[in-house]
């Protein structure tokens, strides 16, 4: 492409006219068998490319004929007609499925095939645009086929385009001082600025032809959407959007229910992705075939609007975005709490922090010998000079308290069946713990640490019943419906047994006495 002579310039553009409107013929002719050389690819189709990234492009490319010829003022027929009347794609997929890899692969075809285009690409957050959609930008122009065996020479993507950090232009003759005019670039979106600060991240933009890449939107701020339709007016703007539906609600959700008339929808199963390892959809299927998690991370539905669930999906995911962005900043005053969730039969003893609003990072243990676990246990408080603990005492949990006791750690039991302070209004004191804990989720007060996807998971499972004194869900229940132990859970879920302010003491290497004898009765 950027050593074409005048002569052939002509023949070049009859052929970026058919790869334009045709994006996986141009897929096919510019990384030819490459794509299949990649891990995973031996059990797609002939171009490397899943069924569903093949069907995707197959769509796209209707699509952007439709715009075009709308534009051209060609008759239209009546399914070209709904098809230009339409705004973009979207995506909503489970996990797993290859959507980076199809953004990336929709952005070059349209940064190669349309003259002086300009493609604005924005994600969830800084990291998942940096760190997933430019990597995979970088990753899939290496792809492209080489016209030489020569190991150093640059593929035909790599000659004509140039990425930086934030910026990918091109380097082609027709672009020499006009590299404001060809580009993409990366715009980080300020999930902390004021709707009017959000809006004009896209806003403004204006050029005949024009892309949108809209990563994980899901998770995009509403008011980042509101200006973009005002700015789809050149010959073609288009937007590609993909995201994995971890929210019930949102502009993202809405392009796929309320607003689908404006879009072209289309849906990834990730148990239907030849991608996708069967040992991941059997690990996410332990939550139900109705749960949260399987229905966003495999099925690539928004989860269930369901009454018993104890803390909504959508929670807890503003939760792990107030933990990303630090938004949660305790008093010096809080004590820092650690729960603790004591293994047995097998199951891993897990440690979680808690400081006012900020959850620390879960911490792990695999031992069997109770001994073992309280020694780590102890160690783990005092490497945080955590103010105390409270310990599951069922179980093994009974033995590692009392010996953390008699060593003067500040801990205090969890016992799911001692009586609730408010036993009018909860059936245990679990369910009142549970109760403190979903406050904060609703109130907007508590953060949880980014990439903790087993304790999301595991919250998102559990379900309460009003009917029944708001009783949540026995470990033993959810051990038979999971087929596992919700620890990461149970651990969080130790912090919140007693108000926060009985561990501020002056020593905390001294449990309550008081509390100790009322306890040993």
């Amino acid at each position: 492409m950027a050593q074409l002579k005048k002569e052939d310039e002509i023949g070049f553009a009859e052929k970026n006219a058919f790869w334009a409107v045709n994006p996986l013929e141009w897929v096919k002719a510019i990384f030819g068998d490459n794509i299949r050389k990649m891990p995973l690819s031996s059990k797609l189709t002939a171009t490397g490319l899943s069924r569903q990234q093949e069907k995707a492009l197959l769509d796209w490319g209707e699509f952007l004929a439709a715009k075009i010829k709308r534009s051209l003022g060609g008759e239209l027929t009546a399914r070209e007609l709904e098809l230009s009347g339409k705004i973009g794609m979207s995506i909503m997929s489970g996990t797993g499925t290859g959507k980076d890899t199809l953004a990336a692969i929709v952005t070059w075809h349209f940064m190669f095939c349309f003259r002086f285009p300009k493609c604005l690409a924005t994600a969830n957050t800084g990291k998942q645009l940096k760190d997933v959609f430019w990597s995979e930008l970088s990753k899939v122009q290496s792809w492209a086929v080489k016209g030489s065996d020569d190991p150093e020479a640059l593929n035909e993507l790599q000659q004509a385009f140039t990425i930086q950090s934030e910026l990918m232009f091109a380097n082609l003759p027709a672009n020499k001082g006009r590299g404001q005019r060809w580009f993409c670039r990366a715009v980080t979106i300020n999930v902390k600025g004021s709707q009017e600060e959000q809006g004009e991240a896209l806003a403004g933009r204006h050029e005949d032809y024009q892309l949108f890449v809209l990563d994980e939107a899901s998770g995009i701020p509403d008011a980042v959407f509101k200006p973009v339709e005002g700015t789809l007016t050149g010959i073609l703007n288009v937007v590609f959007m993909i995201f994995n539906p971890t929210r019930t609600t949102g502009f993202a959700v809405r392009s796929h229910y309320e607003e689908k008339a404006k879009w072209v929808c289309t849906r990834w199963n990730s148990a239907e992705s030849e991608i996708v390892k069967p040992a991941h959809i059997e690990n996410l299927a332990r939550y139900g075939l109705d749960s949260p998690t399987y229905r966003s991370r495999v099925l690539g539905l928004p989860p269930f609007a369901d009454k018993n669930t104890l803390i909504p999906m959508d929670w807890i995911i503003a939760a792990v975005e107030r933990g990303r962005e630090r938004e949660i900043i305790p008093l010096e005053s809080d004590p820092l709490i650690k729960g603790c969730d004591i293994g047995g039969g097998g199951d891993k003893s897990v440690n979680i922090g808690r400081k006012g609003g900020l959850v620390h990072p879960p911490r792990y243990n695999n031992a069997k010998d109770s001994t073992v676990v309280e020694d780590w246990v102890a160690g783990d408080l005092d490497r945080d000079a955590a103010d105390g603990a409270v310990v599951d005492v069922i179980g093994i949990g009974h033995g590692v308290f009392w010996r953390l006791h008699k060593r003067g750690y500040n801990v205090r039991p969890g016992d799911a069946r001692r009586q609730a302070s408010d036993p009018d209004r909860f059936y245990n004191a679990r369910a009142q713990a549970a109760w403190r804990m979903r406050e904060r989720f609703e109130k907007g007060t508590i953060s949880l640490p980014e990439g903790c996807q087993d304790l999301v998971d595991q919250m998102g499972a559990i379900r309460y019943f009003p009917e029944q004194k708001n009783k949540v869900q026995l470990k033993s229940e959810i051990v038979r419906e999971l087929g596992h132990s919700p620890d990461d859970f149970d651990a969080l879920l130790q912090t919140f047994y007693y108000e926060d302010d009985v561990f501020i003491v002056k020593d905390r290497n001294k449990t309550d006495s008081k509390f100790m004898k009322v306890f040993c009765r």
